[in-house]
């Protein structure tokens, strides 16, 4: 789609429900430079407030119970979706041929692990003892078994909750160190498009492309508007009622 594409237009999906009130959805399309973006907002009042949620509302995609005019069920979830595959068509995550194969929305658990208290204490005692040395003026020179510890990654991140053998001696899972830590946690759940191949087998972020070799994420890349995208959003109809702010 060429780059002259221009739209701005505001539309009424219809009517949702919030606690015992039901109040118009609105959204606002603009193309500029053949750059799609869409946003919403769930009773807008005139303070600037709204009575629901604003923004990317197709994130938890409110209930229509009651379509405005010129809308129904088969419109509707076609603007979902086309709101959830072309916002911020130009900045896209993975190339042509990434966004064919990948699914970067699929969510993955991570586990965390760090080191285990007694392999801490006995860094520390090397460190101390090493300092010693240079202040006296000696030579110090670590054992096999020094080198090994201080070389050792301080965490690690896995995709299964239980440690191999060969990695149980050093760590044990992650967890609080303090009540009321809500930064360090055991596992954590995310989308594939921000995990390395490296912390889970789903993960890719800096994934190479097959064909091109371009690396996920890296850059943010541009994908046009199809036609049929442009004409869909341009058939919608305006807004039947004036919102106080979309």
């Amino acid at each position: 789609m060429k780059d002259e594409i221009e739209m701005k237009k505001t539309v009424r999906l219809g009517k949702t429900k919030i606690g015992t009130q039901l109040v118009s959805v609105f959204c606002r399309i603009e193309i500029t430079e053949g750059k799609l973006s869409i946003s919403g907002v769930e009773g807008p009042r005139s303070n600037g407030d709204a009575v629901g949620g604003c923004g990317q509302i197709e994130m938890h995609k409110p209930e229509i119970v009651e379509l405005a005019p010129g809308w129904n069920a088969k419109k509707l979830a076609r603007f979902w979706d086309t709101w959830r595959q072309w916002h911020l068509n130009d900045m896209r995550s993975g190339c042509e041929h990434q966004r064919v194969k990948f699914n970067p929305t699929e969510e993955i658990i991570l586990y965390y692990f760090r080191l285990r208290p007694d392999v801490e204490q006995a860094r520390r005692d090397t460190a101390k003892l090493a300092k010693g040395c240079i202040a006296a003026g000696k030579t110090f020179t670590p054992t096999k078994e020094q080198t090994r510890l201080a070389n050792l990654a301080d965490t690690i991140t896995r995709e299964a909750a239980e440690l191999p053998a060969n990695l149980s001696c050093d760590y044990i899972a992650n967890g609080p160190h303090y009540a009321g830590d809500n930064y360090n946690r055991a596992s954590e759940k995310k989308t594939a498009g921000w995990v390395k191949p490296s912390e889970h087998s789903k993960g890719l972020l800096c994934k190479p492309c097959e064909v091109c070799g371009y690396n996920y994420g890296s850059q943010w890349l541009r994908e046009e508007l199809p036609a049929e995208v442009v004409s869909f959003l341009g058939s919608l109809p305006e807004t039947d009622i004036v919102p106080a702010w979309v």
